[in-house]
């Protein structure tokens, strides 16, 4: 049986489970939970208000930019979630965002 599993944290928690893999990991449950921040924000960054800033500046403290946050939380969170199953398989659906 492959898992659901959208959350890098709960990972290896589940992996200790007998399974065969993870079916599907929602990209937007990675999102969510390693990020924090909807995407747009971050593209969007420098026309923000400073108060929004204000909420999203200690997330990314240590990145050099918004854009490397994301990348770098994006490939964080779907590492972990391989690494938690590996050597088997683990299926990753692309962010569905609407907005």
């Amino acid at each position: 049986i492959m898992m659901n599993v959208g959350n890098p944290e709960s990972a290896f928690t589940f992996g200790q489970l007998p399974n065969d893999g993870i079916g599907l990991a929602r990209l937007e449950f990675v999102i969510n939970n390693a990020i924090g921040v909807h995407p747009k924000a971050l593209l969007n960054y420098d026309i923000l208000d400073a108060k929004t800033k204000a909420l999203i500046d200690p997330k990314m403290k240590g990145y050099g930019s918004p854009k490397e946050f994301y990348i770098q939380k994006i490939v964080e969170g779907v590492a972990t979630l391989a690494a938690s199953v590996y050597p088997k398989r683990i299926i990753v659906r692309l962010s569905d965002f609407k907005s």
